[in-house]
């Protein structure tokens, strides 16, 4: 059976923000727990790259944050 993949948007200056008040970690030291790549969560962390679901669990669990928490904020529509 194949996985499915979704992308999903997060805010990325919440994930960053979090992980130096929280964890005290360098990117490269959260990426390695995350099983990421340093770039990859500069990425992300920059909002340049959405993520899988499975991969938004991971960091929210690393954050001790719910999911939902890290989601962009939906913008208003025009």
């Amino acid at each position: 059976m194949t996985e499915t993949k979704v992308a999903i948007l997060q805010d990325g200056t919440r994930i960053r923000q979090l992980r130096k008040a929280r964890l005290k970690i360098d990117d490269e030291q959260f990426a390695a727990r995350l099983g990421i790549r340093s770039a990859s969560l500069r990425n992300i962390e920059g909002n340049r790259k959405p993520i899988s679901l499975a991969l938004m669990i991971k960091i929210a669990g690393e954050l001790n944050e719910p999911v939902d928490g890290l989601l962009r904020k939906a913008e208003a529509a025009a």
